[in-house]
């Protein structure tokens, strides 16, 4: 039986659109600019992890977000993006303010506001009454699961046939939250992970479980 790969999945750094708290799919802007200093930074704190290549949406932000985490990290690895870690799709709600879009939501399902819906259902659950809302495409739950497991599934039997047994995978907020739901029991979130947050999910031949989710240390370490 081959080694376990362990996949060290990030979260992309801050966005313009994060910062002003809007809906961001597949809609992209770039990383605020102290973004890509704590980027780098958490690619030296890293540098502990013999890593083995790189995986990765093919969103802009998280190419800004890769690039520099591996100037952070100090040399390069093999690199493959793959557009079915991209986040999920919200069609015509690409660029509305969060709280507008989640208020409405909210009072179209029987909750107060999104502050009442955020407490009593999870982010991943509620993703697919955005499918239900919009007349424009917004992809569904199932959709959105179906392609992140086979990205993983496509990853994890590149990096066996490789040999690799550390990699990273950088990519969005709600792709770690369904990855967390899938794969790491009785994790809840009512919000996406934070911003260049680090999760080790260790996956062998018949098991994916994550080690620890949402860590933001590796980050903050001096």
């Amino acid at each position: 039986m081959s080694k376990p790969i362990n996949v060290y999945v990030i979260r992309h750094g801050k966005t313009i659109f994060n910062n002003y708290d809007r809906m961001q799919g597949w809609s992209d802007t770039p990383l605020l600019e102290e973004s890509e200093v704590l980027a780098r930074q958490l690619g030296k704190n890293l540098k502990t992890i013999d890593f083995d290549a790189l995986y990765s949406s093919d969103s802009g932000r998280v190419y800004q977000t890769r690039d520099c985490i591996l100037e952070g990290y100090g040399h390069a690895l093999p690199m493959q993006a793959d557009r079915r870690f991209r986040e999920f799709f919200f069609g015509h709600f690409e660029g509305v303010p969060v709280v507008e879009l989640w208020n409405k939501i909210a009072k179209h399902r029987g909750y107060e506001n999104f502050e009442h819906l955020q407490k009593e259902v999870n982010m991943i659950d509620r993703l697919d009454w955005i499918h239900q809302f919009d007349n424009c495409g917004a992809e569904s739950s199932a959709e959105f699961e179906n392609r992140i497991v086979a990205g993983l599934d496509d990853a994890l039997e590149d990096a066996r046939k490789q040999g690799y047994e550390n990699v990273m995978l950088v990519c969005h907020g709600a792709v770690c939250a369904q990855l967390f739901k899938l794969y790491a029991e009785g994790v809840w979130l009512n919000r996406s992970p934070e911003n260049l947050s680090v999760s080790k999910l260790v996956c062998s031949e018949d098991s994916r479980i994550f080690e620890f989710v949402n860590n933001t240390q590796i980050l903050n370490q001096l």
